[in-house]
């Protein structure tokens, strides 16, 4: 039993980095629409305004442009990593439905070898 209990725990650690993986990229991603807003606003006070100002937003739009591309590289990223977890974590699941069955069988085994004495 100790050896479910140890697998078990394992298999908590690698749910609990899929969780944290799956919080950072939804933390991502409203950074995304975010930067997408401001950039609307932004777009539309440049399109209203022709004054000197102009060239402060224009480098303000600019930044937040190479911002929301980094934070879709990331969050590209990220969407992989957790894609990688789930099937690691789908595979460490087959590996431990496999292991309790052996423990299952092998404590039938012992069962039986101790009824026999």
């Amino acid at each position: 039993m100790l050896v479910i209990k140890l697998i078990f725990s394992v298999s908590a650690y690698e749910h609990l980095d899929f969780l944290i993986l799956h919080h950072v990229f939804c933390l991502l991603v409203c950074l995304l629409f975010e930067l997408k807003e401001r950039l609307s606003r932004l777009e539309a006070v440049l399109a209203g305004n022709k004054d000197a100002g102009n060239q402060e937003l224009s480098q303000l739009i600019s930044e937040l442009q190479a911002k929301l591309e980094d934070a879709n590289a990331e969050t590209l990223s990220e969407r992989e990593k957790a894609k990688k977890l789930a099937m690691e974590n789908e595979k460490l699941k087959y590996r431990i439905a496999h292991l309790v069955q052996a423990v299952k069988v092998a404590d039938q085994k012992l069962e039986c070898m101790r009824g026999q004495n």
